[in-house]
């Protein structure tokens, strides 16, 4: 994963002049929230009896589901203008999710849903509830947020618009690490495209972990009420 130093130096200059200069055509650095495969999770089990779990595109406000990356002073939110997520964050997080649940080996088929509603007995769905950069509280450091949601429902495929049962629910990141992907504020364009870079790099790694995390759990519970 890699944030281009021009593309963070610029991106913050055009933030301090409240996106005022003029836009020189320049390329688009994309940056993900992939940080490789999903590591193996201890403690597996032989396959629950359902084979098939549907992941759903994650839920969020359109502000949060965009492919530009916020930078939030107080209430408003603005953006780097040659800095770009590889894809919607919701996708990425369905596809984060997607690739946890296959880890656990517990599965037969792993789906990943195009649409917001999972045609399948069990449905992973989630709510991004925030992702952006800020300053932090702490004078002099930056900080990279993340808020959400995750929640196993078991449902019944053939009852259109079930709301299903909620099996569980977790927090996106871990508790009380929501906003401590910090770095202390820098300047330079070097240094602030490392620092930056190493931010996100920090946060989808926890990201991955935390989705084996939840993976292992829920297909714990699937297979608990599953019948013998």
């Amino acid at each position: 994963m890699r944030v281009a130093a021009w593309c963070v130096a610029l991106g913050l200059v055009v933030l301090a002049a409240g996106c005022s200069v003029g836009a020189e055509s320049k390329a688009v650095e994309y940056i993900t929230l992939d940080a490789g495969p999903t590591p193996h999770v201890d403690g597996v089990g032989a396959p629950a009896r359902t084979l098939r779990v549907v992941v759903e595109r994650f839920r969020a406000q359109e502000i949060y589901d965009d492919k530009l990356i916020g930078w939030r002073e107080g209430a408003l939110i603005q953006h780097f203008k040659f800095c770009r997520w590889a894809g919607s964050p919701t996708e990425m997080l369905q596809e984060v999710f997607a690739r946890a649940l296959d880890g656990t080996g517990r599965f037969e088929h792993v789906e990943r849903s195009t649409g917001t509603r999972g045609d399948a007995p069990f449905v992973l769905r989630g709510a991004l509830e925030a992702v952006y950069f800020a300053p932090s509280a702490t004078a002099g450091m930056w900080e990279l947020r993340l808020e959400g949601r995750v929640i196993l429902v078991r449902q019944d495929p053939a009852k259109r618009g079930d709301p299903g049962t909620v099996l569980a629910e977790w927090p996106l990141v871990e508790p009380g690490k929501e906003g401590t992907f910090t770095a202390a504020a820098v300047k330079g364009d070097d240094a602030i495209a490392k620092t930056l870079s190493t931010m996100v790099e920090s946060l989808a790694a926890s990201l991955r972990d935390r989705a084996g995390v939840i993976a292992k759990d829920a297909a714990d519970r699937i297979a608990a009420v599953q019948p013998h």
